[in-house]
């Protein structure tokens, strides 16, 4: 089943992929591999986190960061897009060479100014799966963002893991974040992506009853483990399909390095358009609209 393998394939052996693919191309990210492939930046070394930017910092994720907040559960192995039809994504149309790029647990103040950055560079759209009590800290990058051109989705009030938590305290946190969301970007998103990607089968009517669609992902990065920027662009390249949905993140949680995702955007974007695709919003790639029903 496409959930089943998306998440196998992403999570369990997505290092490996990208290992392989890092390999066959030339990717200097690993000890012993000789040369470089023209464009690819190295990045910084891992564990070489950036100082803090100043202001104030991101509030915790509340579930923890995905360090230590993914676990193996039951809706990794279960075909939820094939259970609830139009309800729950994994990825678009498979007819065209299309690509959404989502980057999650936003918005800070130190990695996403700079994926934003890097999207203005190259052009690109892109979706962002916010925080709300990240957007309320920092309206003026949730402002910046919109002003850019891409889409805001709900990412929960504060990262809690919904599987398992009552149906009320679910839709609760969902409306918190909309709310949040609505009075910085001026609307209430229709997408949502659950932390950590973890859901049960009875969870998504609870949230889909809060008038919102459920976006998970097909190509998995596992940026939040600290990659450098080959071994990112690597995990993007060998999973890359037509209606792919990439997830990276434009913040973590504390301590957590992000700079090898944002220097693998550049080389990502430019390799899938010498592949012949061409990017889009999610919105724009599953052709429903940006805002949720009144």
């Amino acid at each position: 089943m496409l959930f089943a393998l998306v998440f196998v394939v992403g999570w369990a052996s997505g290092w490996f992929t990208a290992w392989a693919y890092g390999d066959r191309v030339g990717y200097p990210w690993r000890p012993g591999l000789s040369g470089s492939r023209a464009g690819a930046d190295p990045g910084p070394a891992r564990g070489a986190v950036p100082g803090p930017a100043s202001g104030p910092a991101p509030p915790d994720l509340v579930s923890g960061p995905e360090t230590t907040g993914r676990a193996a559960r039951l809706p990794e192995v279960i075909d939820l897009s094939s259970m609830f039809p139009g309800e729950v994504f994994v990825s678009g149309p498979r007819d065209a060479k299309l690509v959404a790029l989502t980057f999650d647990d936003g918005p800070d103040n130190q990695f996403t100014p700079r994926v934003l950055d890097m999207l203005k560079q190259e052009g690109v759209p892109a979706t962002f799966f916010m925080i709300g009590n990240r957007v309320r800290t920092f309206p003026d990058v949730v402002t910046r963002t919109v002003q850019e051109g891409h889409v805001i989705g709900n990412h929960t009030w504060d990262h809690s893991r919904l599987a398992g938590m009552a149906g009320k305290d679910i839709r609760r946190n969902i409306e918190a974040a909309q709310t949040a969301i609505a009075e910085v970007a001026g609307y209430r998103p229709l997408l949502f992506r659950p932390a950590y990607g973890d859901l049960t089968p009875a969870d998504v009517p609870e949230i889909t009853s809060a008038g919102v669609k459920i976006v998970f992902w097909s190509v998995d990065t596992l940026d939040w483990r600290g990659l450098n920027s080959q071994q990112v662009v690597a995990a993007v390249m060998g999973h890359a399909h037509p209606g792919a949905i990439v997830l990276q993140h434009s913040a973590g949680g504390r301590g957590e390095d992000l700079s090898g995702s944002v220097a693998a955007l550049p080389v990502i974007i430019r390799d899938l358009r010498a592949h012949g695709y061409r990017f889009v919003t999610v919105p724009d790639l599953l052709r429903v609209p940006v805002a949720a029903a009144p």
